[in-house]
């Protein structure tokens, strides 16, 4: 989890071949047979802040959140949004961010999701 920022690292449940959270529901993109997690077991979800992304509306797996601070670093800014209780960071480019208690969604592409055990232990997805 080395950088700064680091990881976002986010609580869910692997359910019938889908991430499930109280804030978010998405279809894992990892072959279930490869991975080896048995239904309703929870897993931690990671993805680096520059893999995040104000959604675009693609069809992309979606993170609903509300803003709760930012940090203007020139050209980009770091946005800190909440995802239920749990704090993410991403890297928004442009010169009109989310302001502070805006709802965002934001959104990343699959091939950028980690997968790690309740341990911490990451599970291999290959």
């Amino acid at each position: 989890f080395l950088g700064s920022p680091p990881m976002n690292l986010l609580d869910a449940v692997y359910r019938k071949g889908r991430f499930e959270a109280d804030h978010f529901s998405f279809d894992s993109p990892f072959d279930h047979a490869k991975i080896g997690i048995a239904d309703n077991t929870p897993v931690i979800l990671g993805v680096r802040p520059e893999h995040l992304f104000i959604s675009d509306g693609s069809d992309n797996p979606v993170i609903p959140g509300e803003v709760y601070a930012m940090e203007a670093l020139g050209p980009e800014t770091l946005l800190s949004f909440l995802v239920g209780n749990q704090l993410s960071v991403c890297r928004v480019f442009g010169d009109d961010p989310p302001a502070a208690q805006d709802r965002v969604t934001v959104q990343f592409k699959p091939k950028h999701l980690h997968l790690f055990g309740q341990d911490g232990m990451r599970v291999d997805v290959s």
